[in-house]
């Protein structure tokens, strides 16, 4: 009877250890927000050049909105206080505050896209963000 007792408890014990291990992997997994991520960036990509074509301001409107989805999703994976994110956060700033501004660089902020939908963290892609803001920022 103790026999059976020390098997059951170690099976008990080598199965919550393979659910602890499973259940850790799957918390740190970030393969679903990644893709989220570059299905935001490819959307306000698409969004961006359409408004670049058409000048639409509803076309600017869903860019803007696409933009802050892929940030969103992007706070997620990296954290709150990481670089690109606020680079990615004042940009935004100066989309809903001061469009016009934005809107005349749209070909800056769609080369810039372009980088992050091949790949989320291309540094390019946030230094060419970094850029677009600088030039913001200074201009009157």
């Amino acid at each position: 009877m103790k026999k059976i007792h020390k098997t059951l408890i170690s099976m008990l014990i080598i199965m919550c250890i393979i659910f602890c291990s499973l259940w850790i992997y799957e918390i740190n997994d970030t393969s679903d927000l990644e893709e989220l991520c570059k299905i935001n960036a490819t959307s306000a990509l698409n969004e961006f050049k359409r408004f670049g074509e058409t000048g639409s301001e509803g076309d600017y409107r869903y860019g803007v909105s696409d933009f802050k989805a892929f940030m969103n999703s992007y706070k997620y994976i990296a954290e709150d206080s990481s670089t690109d994110y606020i680079w990615c956060n004042i940009l935004y700033g100066y989309m809903i505050h001061e469009p016009q501004k934005v809107q005349t660089r749209t070909d800056q902020l769609t080369k810039a896209l372009e980088y992050l939908c091949e790949d989320i963290y291309h540094p390019q892609g946030y230094h060419l963000i970094s850029v677009l803001n600088n030039e913001l920022r200074y201009e009157s």
